[in-house]
């Protein structure tokens, strides 16, 4: 069985050699973007194929008319499919991978969609406040709660994570090698889950509560993506404030404002506190 023909062959090995070349190109001038990555070499070697595989298709056979862009015998052909179309499916593959980064597996996932917030977010559950550049979405997994937003024209994600832990109380929270062994842990399941390297990071506090913020690079598929993170420990509670971005997105006023902006309360917000005393009248 003929899997390719050798004109196929033939445009496949002069679509390669095109991608590679691009991708050198990119990465010698992009050398921090994610342009460097595999979808510059798919979409300027899928191009390359295409227009080939269509030339020599339309050069061959006149009298076939349509057909000959179908029939795999008039041009490059694979699994006896025109080699034109399976170049414009990697094509467009390409092109919707270079979306958003997608958000750490251990964040949402498994998860359900609680509700929809307003992007000046106070949480009462969460005892927390933030405000993001768009509506957020929460969900709930387990112990965990995480109130994201995904700009989807940016290509960022921006969200707080809260996890409840009874064991993490005051009086741990007093002893420096608990504090930073939790640290420590929870900053590298964070590095490791994008398969990435540790840039720079630095001790935090928000008002009493000790933390770490870290930035890394990683990669979520083939695409580049950088995150900065900051963890907090809280009595009962771990709080983690993270963007993920493709490119410099990390370095947008968007991201400043929103890292800012993040504050852990010490009463639930004044709109709730009435409802829950009347509650407890009751």
């Amino acid at each position: 069985m003929i899997v390719f023909n050798s004109l196929g062959l033939v445009i496949l090995l002069i679509g390669f050699g095109v991608g590679w070349a691009a991708e050198a190109i990119g990465k010698s001038i992009w050398s921090e973007s994610v342009l460097v990555h595999r979808h510059l070499f798919f979409i300027s070697g899928g191009v390359v194929v295409v227009c080939l595989d269509l030339l020599m298709r339309w050069r061959h056979s006149p009298d076939a008319k349509l057909g000959r862009f179908l029939y795999p015998s008039t041009g490059g052909q694979l699994m006896f499919v025109p080699l034109w179309i399976l170049s414009g499916l990697a094509i467009a593959a390409a092109i919707r991978g270079y979306q958003n980064p997608r958000p750490p597996r251990n964040t949402i996932a498994p998860a359900t969609v609680t509700e929809a917030l307003s992007k000046n977010c106070v949480s009462k559950e969460g005892r927390f406040k933030a405000s993001f550049p768009g509506d957020p979405q929460q969900s709930v997994s387990g112990e965990t709660t995480c109130i994201l937003y995904a700009d989807r024209t940016k290509k960022v994600i921006y969200a707080v994570r809260y996890t409840d832990e009874a064991r993490l109380d005051g009086t741990r929270l007093c002893e420096a090698p608990v504090v930073e062994a939790l640290l420590n842990s929870l900053r590298d399941a964070a590095i490791k889950d994008y398969k990435g390297t540790l840039r720079t990071e630095n001790p935090v506090t928000l008002r009493d509560f000790p933390g770490r913020e870290f930035i890394f690079k990683g990669h979520d598929q083939s695409r580049e993506v950088e995150s900065r993170q900051r963890i907090y420990l809280a009595p009962g509670r771990i709080y983690q404030v993270f963007v993920v971005a493709l490119g410099h997105a990390l370095d947008r006023d968007d991201a400043r404002r929103f890292f800012t902006s993040f504050d852990i309360l010490d009463e639930p917000p004044e709109d709730t506190k009435g409802q829950e005393d009347a509650k407890s009248q009751e």
